[in-house]
């Protein structure tokens, strides 16, 4: 996680104390968990333990049909993630490298509240007249 914030050059934290992180969390594991266990379950309730145990042919072709799919779409979804993950890296190395045009070191932020906002142009005047390094 260091390695990735200093990568992209932000903070990134997780709230661990929040319930809403916890709540999604769990959705996705129990998901996941779901997903990765129906098509062994299925797989295993199609056979007839009476046939398995006489040694006659259970290989049916939907069986096949069905996994071949299960492959094409896992490869697909790796290609498709490989490729996101390309694009993604060389935005952020786009971005990080980027021109603005100006020099971030001389941009001064002030937050306008109560009499600041009222005597902007005073405050203007004042800031432009200090010499620049």
């Amino acid at each position: 996680m260091p390695a990735f914030s200093n990568f992209i050059e932000k903070p990134i934290s997780f709230q661990f104390n929040n319930i809403q992180f916890w709540l999604i969390f769990s959705a996705i594991i129990l998901a996941t968990a779901l997903f990765a266990g129906s098509y062994p379950a299925f797989v295993l309730s199609s056979y007839r333990p009476i046939k398995v145990l006489r040694g006659q042919n259970v290989a049916t072709t939907s069986g096949i049909n069905l996994r071949k799919a299960l492959v094409v779409t896992q490869f697909t979804l790796a290609i498709i993630m490989s490729v996101a993950v390309l694009v993604i890296y060389q935005q952020l190395h786009f971005i990080s490298n980027k021109k603005l045009g100006i020099n971030k070191d001389s941009i001064i932020y002030v937050e306008m509240k109560g009499g600041l906002q009222k005597n902007y142009n005073v405050i203007k005047g004042s800031v432009i007249t200090i010499p620049c390094y």
